[in-house]
């Protein structure tokens, strides 16, 4: 596991309706070998399980927060909330389908310290 000398990496996850697929995306961050970080999961006013099912996740892991937009707003403004609620000096955005690689933070922090990157971003595959 990698020192968590990097600081604190903000990750904000936009959520609408996300029920089937947003534990997997949770996890997918928990599972992180860069652990200094926290997960700000905004819901957009969903109508299913969503927000329950985070409040579950929170409840077992502090880094986890969900926020609640007061009204649905789309996904713009959505990560737009989460970024004003973020503490850390990094950003990172997961979309409540996707699911990240274990390594996939640590792997972008080397790449930074490598390079001096003000902006990193990585491609994707279909699961």
């Amino acid at each position: 596991m990698m020192q968590n000398d990097f600081g604190l990496i903000s990750i904000i996850m936009a959520a609408y309706n996300a029920e089937k697929t947003i534990e997997q995306a949770i996890n997918s961050v928990l599972s992180q070998t860069y652990t200094n970080f926290e997960l700000l999961v905004v819901n957009d006013c969903s109508t299913d399980r969503t927000a329950e099912l985070v409040k579950s996740i929170a409840a077992k892991d502090s880094r986890v927060r969900l926020i609640s937009n007061v009204k649905n707003s789309g996904v713009s403004y959505t990560r737009k909330h989460g970024l004003e609620e973020a503490r850390g000096s990094w950003i990172a955005i997961l979309d409540s389908d996707d699911a990240w690689a274990q390594e996939k933070l640590e792997k972008q922090i080397k790449l930074q310290k490598k390079t001096n990157a003000d902006l990193l971003f990585t491609g994707s595959a279909f699961m």
